[in-house]
């Protein structure tokens, strides 16, 4: 096999797998949360502490096309306001991935959600491992990429 056979197959591999961009202000859930997805062979997570730094990485176009977006609801910029921002960049046609909201009080979070006509699943925290397991399985299957999508 060459060289760049290998690229190839490993490029291939890489976008065909399903996509999770995990936000949460805390360091140790982003591992706990990478080190869960090691288990899924056709699963790649992406971790960021904050939406900004999301919306930064898109505009540069370091993030494929995402399959899911899992936000904590209480961030610096919470995780409703992110989810705000976030329609701005998928308004040109690309394909939506499915949104879910950490929240300490899912009540209050979906009745910030309704007001602001936005759709999400909530799961309250704490999670446990078995919680974020099924998270991790559930990601929906990955979707083809589309000429400008993000």
């Amino acid at each position: 096999m060459t060289k760049s056979f290998i690229r190839k197959v490993i490029t291939l591999r890489r976008t065909m797998g399903r996509n999770l961009l995990y936000i949460d202000d805390s360091k140790l859930r982003h591992h706990i949360m990478t080190g869960l997805a090691r288990n899924y062979e056709d699963l790649r997570v992406y971790t960021a502490q904050s939406g900004r730094v999301v919306l930064k990485r898109i505009e540069r176009g370091e993030l494929p096309p995402l399959d899911m977006i899992v936000c904590d609801y209480n961030m610096v910029t919470d995780g409703v306001e992110f989810l705000r921002e976030i329609q701005k960049y998928l308004s040109d046609g690309g394909s939506v991935p499915e949104y879910v909201l950490l929240a300490d009080d899912p009540a209050a979070a979906s009745d910030e959600l309704q007001r602001g006509g936005l759709i999400a699943r909530i799961i309250q925290k704490p999670l446990s491992l078995n919680d974020l397991r099924a998270l991790l399985e559930g990601v929906p299957p990955a979707r083809k990429a589309r000429r400008g999508s993000w």
